[in-house]
C-alpha cells in the first residue's frame, strides 16, 4: 500500500491548490459561529462561555491558515525527494485533510482548562509579575511536576502578557499538536516504509479524542508526546546525542520520565558503548543545574504534589491503577473512547470490554511494535504499564500521556497486515476463506472504531469535538464565581480561602490559599494521612476537619462531598462558619457551598 508521484513542479502547484481549498472549505466553518451559539445557549451553556465562542473562530481561522501554509511548505519539499511516488494529489490532500480536521479538533474550544492547570498558572504568574517563585508569598512549596511546561508558559507569558495564560497554554498545546502530526508521519514513514502507514498514523493522532482532550486541558500531555516523537525519531536515525537530550527534556516534563531515561541510556550503551556516555554527559549537566536551581529554591528536587497525594489523598484499590492504564490502552485502538453518557448496565458493559480489549492491546504492543524504535517505546509502554501498576499511585488524566502514542503506531499496522492478508491468494479452502473473512471483519472494526469514537452533542450545530462541556467545566464556572465573590466581599485580599480544589481559586483570587489537599501547602501534611471513616466508596479525599479547626481560614469554598463524611457533622463547625454562598450543580453532589467565618459575638 503506497502513493508515489512524478517529480514535477505543475504536479506540486496542483496538489497546493488543492490543499487550498479544502483549507478554504474548513474555513468556511467560520460562518457557523453565530448559528452554534444560539445552539449553544439552547444547551444551556453559561454566557461567560458562550462569550468567548466568536474568538475561538477567529483563533481558528489563524490556526487554519497556519497549518495551511506548513503543510503547503512541507509538500513542496516532500515530492522533491528522490523517490518516485503514484498519484501525488490524493496522497498530499489527504494529509492536509486531517492536519486541518487536527486544527479543527484542537482550535475550537472554550478557553477553559482543567482545574490543575490553574495551579501551574498561578506560579507562571508569580514568576513575570516578580511576586515571587512560590504559590503562596513566603512559603516554600514546589507544587508543579512539569519544569518544562512551566518554562515555556513563563516565556510566552514574559511575550504576550495581556493574554489569558489559559488561551496561551491551548493555543502552545496546538501548536504541539501540529509538531506531532508531522513528527509521526515523518517517523512512521521512515520506520514502515511506507508512506500510507505513515498517513494512517498521522490521521489516528488526529482523530484521537485523548489527544484533543489533553490539548483542551492545558496540561503537559502533549508536550510530552512530541517529545517521545523527537526520541524516537532520533533513536531511528541513530543519533545517540539527540536521544539524550530529549531524554532529559522528556524528565523535566514528567518525573516518570526517569524511567525513560533509564531505559535509553540502556538502550544507546547497548548500541554505542562509550560514545553513549559521552552523549549524555551534557544532558546530565542539564538535569544537575536544574536540579540545583530547584533545591536553592524549595529546598528539595521531590514535587511537592507527590508528597500530598500519598498523604492526603485516599490510596486506590490494589492495582487498581493496572485497571485504568489497561482501559487507557484500549481506548482508540480496538474500543472507540466515547465521551458522551452511557447509563448503566451499559457503562459496565463497556468498561468490562476496555479493559479485556487492553489486554489484548498491550499483548499486540509486545508482538507488533517490534521494528526499531517502535520496539524502544514498546518496552516503555510495558515499564510503565508495571511501574503504574505496582505503585498505584491516583492517576490524572495527562499521567496516560505515556501510552498516547499506542493507537498512533499500532492501528496503521494492524490494518496494513489485515489488507496485505486480504489481498494475498489463498489456495481455495474453506479455512482460508474463513481467514480472509475475519480480516475483513477486523479491518472494519478498526476503522469502524476511529469513526464512532469521535463525541457528538445531542443538539443542531456543531459536534462535540469542539465546544466540548461537562458538569467538570462547569464546577471551574463555579470555583471563579465563588472566587471573585469573595474577592468583592474583601477588596484587600488578605484573607484567607481554603478548599479542596485551588487551581481556578487561586486564579481569580491573588490572596492566601489554604490547599487542603496539600499538593500546595506544606502546613496541611501534619494532619494526614484522613481517618478511614472519612472515606465514602470510591471517594478520593474528603476534608480533614482538624485542619478547619486549627487554622480558621475564613473563607472555605467546596463541593458538598468533600465535606459531607467529616466537616459538616462536627458540631463546632457551624457555631465558628456561616454559609456565604450557594451554587447549585447536581455533579457529585447537590453544589457548592462557601462557608465564611463567624465576626466575633455575631451568631447568624
Amino acid at each position: 500500500m503506497s502513493f508515489s508521484s512524478p517529480n514535477s513542479s505543475q504536479s506540486g502547484v496542483a496538489t497546493i491548490g488543492y490543499q487550498f481549498v479544502i483549507a478554504v472549505l474548513f474555513g468556511a466553518l467560520f460562518f457557523l459561529a453565530p448559528l452554534t451559539i444560539s445552539q449553544l445557549q439552547i444547551a444551556g451553556l453559561d454566557p461567560q462561555m458562550l462569550a468567548c465562542v466568536p474568538d475561538s473562530f477567529r483563533q481558528y481561522l489563524i490556526w487554519l491558515a497556519t497549518a495551511f501554509f506548513l503543510c503547503a511548505l512541507f509538500t513542496f519539499f516532500d515530492m522533491k525527494r528522490p523517490q518516485n511516488v503514484r498519484k501525488p494529489l490524493a496522497f498530499y490532500v489527504t494529509l492536509s485533510f486531517f492536519l486541518f480536521y487536527l486544527v479543527l479538533t484542537r482550535a475550537l474550544h472554550f478557553p477553559m482548562c482543567v482545574d490543575d492547570a490553574y495551579i501551574d498558572f498561578r506560579y507562571v504568574i508569580n514568576w513575570v509579575n516578580n511576586i515571587g517563585f512560590d504559590y503562596n508569598p513566603t512559603e516554600r512549596v514546589m507544587g508543579f511536576t512539569s519544569h518544562l511546561h512551566i518554562a515555556l508558559l513563563t516565556m510566552l507569558l514574559a511575550i504576550f502578557k495581556s493574554v489569558d495564560l489559559g488561551i496561551i497554554s491551548q493555543n502552545l498545546n496546538t501548536a504541539l499538536s501540529i509538531l506531532c502530526y508531522f513528527l509521526t508521519f515523518i517517523f512512521v514513514r521512515g520506520i514502515a516504509g511506507s508512506g500510507t502507514t505513515a498517513l494512517m498514523s498521522a490521521a489516528v493522532f488526529a482523530l484521537l479524542p485523548y489527544a484533543f482532550q489533553e490539548s483542551m486541558s492545558g496540561k503537559e500531555a502533549v508536550l510530552l508526546m512530541a517529545l517521545m516523537l523527537a526520541c524516537l525519531l532520533s533513536i531511528q536515525k541513530n543519533k545517540p546525542h539527540q536521544i539524550a537530550l530529549y531524554s532529559a527534556l522528556i524528565l523535566l516534563t514528567r518525573p516518570e520520565g526517569a524511567v525513560w531515561c533509564v531505559l535509553a541510556f540502556m538502550w544507546t550503551l547497548r548500541d554505542y558503548g562509550k560514545a553513549a556516555i559521552k552523549a549524555w554527559i551534557g544532558p546530565a549537566l542539564i538535569l544537575g543545574l536544574v536540579g540545583g536551581l530547584l533545591y536553592a529554591a524549595y529546598g528539595t528536587v521531590v514535587p511537592h504534589s507527590l508528597l500530598g497525594k500519598s498523604l492526603m489523598f485516599y490510596k486506590p484499590f490494589m492495582l487498581m491503577d493496572l485497571v485504568l492504564v489497561l482501559r487507557r490502552l484500549a481506548d482508540g485502538t480496538l474500543i472507540p473512547e466515547l465521551n458522551y453518557f452511557i447509563s448503566k448496565p451499559w457503562s459496565d458493559v463497556y468498561d468490562f470490554a476496555r479493559l479485556y480489549a487492553g489486554v489484548i492491546v498491550l499483548l499486540l504492543t509486545y508482538k507488533l511494535l517490534d521494528i526499531g524504535a517502535l520496539r524502544f517505546y514498546g518496552l516503555t509502554v510495558f515499564a510503565y504499564f508495571l511501574v503504574f501498576s505496582i505503585l498505584n499511585p491516583y492517576l490524572f488524566p495527562w499521567y496516560f500521556g505515556w501510552f498516547g502514542l499506542v493507537p498512533v503506531f499500532l492501528v496503521p499496522i494492524m490494518v496494513s497486515k489485515l489488507y496485505s492478508a486480504i489481498k494475498q491468494k489463498y489456495v481455495p479452502s474453506r479455512g482460508a476463506s474463513l481467514q480472509k473473512t475475519l480480516a475483513i471483519f477486523a479491518l472494519i472494526v478498526l476503522c469502524s472504531v476511529q469513526i464512532v469514537q469521535q463525541p457528538f452533542r445531542a443538539v443542531p450545530g456543531l459536534p462535540a469535538i469542539t465546544f466540548w462541556w461537562n458538569g467538570a467545566f462547569q464546577r471551574l464556572l463555579i470555583y471563579k464565581k465563588a472566587a471573585l465573590a469573595i474577592k468583592e466581599d474583601d477588596p484587600s485580599t488578605i484573607s484567607d480561602i481554603a478548599s479542596p480544589e485551588v487551581g481556578v481559586i487561586g486564579h481569580y483570587y491573588p490572596g492566601p490559599i489554604l490547599d487542603l489537599g496539600g499538593l500546595v501547602c506544606d502546613n496541611v501534611l501534619k494532619y494526614g494521612p484522613p481517618p478511614k471513616e472519612l472515606q465514602v466508596g470510591t471517594g478520593l479525599f474528603s476534608i480533614i476537619p482538624k485542619i478547619i479547626e486549627d487554622m480558621k481560614p475564613r473563607y472555605i469554598i467546596t463541593d458538598a462531598s468533600f465535606a459531607a463524611t467529616g466537616l459538616i457533622k462536627e458540631p463546632w463547625f457551624f457555631e465558628k462558619y456561616k454559609q456565604f454562598k450557594f451554587y447549585p450543580l447536581q455533579l457529585w453532589s447537590d453544589g457548592f457551598y462557601v462557608y465564611k467565618l463567624k465576626e466575633p459575638g455575631s451568631d447568624k
